[in-house]
């Protein structure tokens, strides 16, 4: 009885998780936004580096509000992977630009599972340091990160930004689009 009370906030919470992920499948709701976000960002224009940029950022913000990694990734990749790969993206190359938006704003997310225990290290040794003195100081390590991808993706030789460039036989990469992709036309 005591062992229930303690996961039955757990166990509502997921109630409602899995009513939200059932209606998002059923609705297709996902594919309706990738469509017509991937036509917007054509209109717009709005491709290549600053397209990812913008992932990136995307990533960051909802690095904040939300604490796990896989919940954040299962939130944004059923839109953010068709739309980029609508767009001729890779879908690893939207993968990375997650990662590398939520490995930059972990240190400053009071969601993150570790900022407890940074805050406990930092209590043993300064009393009155609280949430503000940890993200105050955790931002110069969050733009050392910013930097360090910024540098290291100018020295890459690796070109994963269009499907057309991915590691697969062309056969194979035309039967994914054409299986996967193609039964999205009709919206």
């Amino acid at each position: 009885s005591m062992g229930f009370k303690d996961v039955s906030s757990y166990i509502l919470l997921c109630f409602f998780c899995a009513q939200f992920t059932k209606f998002f499948a059923w609705s297709n709701l996902g594919v309706v936004l990738a469509i017509n976000g991937a036509n917007l960002l054509k209109t717009w224009n709005f491709t290549g580096v600053p397209l990812i940029i913008g992932l990136i950022i995307v990533s960051c913000i909802v690095n904040i509000f939300i604490g796990s990694a896989s919940a954040k990734w299962a939130i944004l990749a059923p839109v953010m992977v068709p739309m980029m790969m609508l767009l001729g993206y890779d879908p690893a190359l939207t993968q990375a630009a997650y990662r590398i938006g939520d490995s930059i704003t972990n240190p400053l997310s009071p969601l993150f599972y570790y900022f407890p225990l940074i805050l406990g290290f930092v209590r043993k040794y300064q009393k009155d340091a609280g949430m503000g003195t940890i993200i105050a100081n955790m931002i110069p390590y969050s733009l050392s990160f910013a930097i360090s991808f910024q540098k290291r993706s100018q020295e890459t030789d690796m070109n994963f930004t269009s499907i057309q460039n991915f590691p697969l036989k062309k056969q194979k990469r035309r039967n994914i689009l054409l299986k996967d992709w193609k039964a999205w036309e009709f919206l």
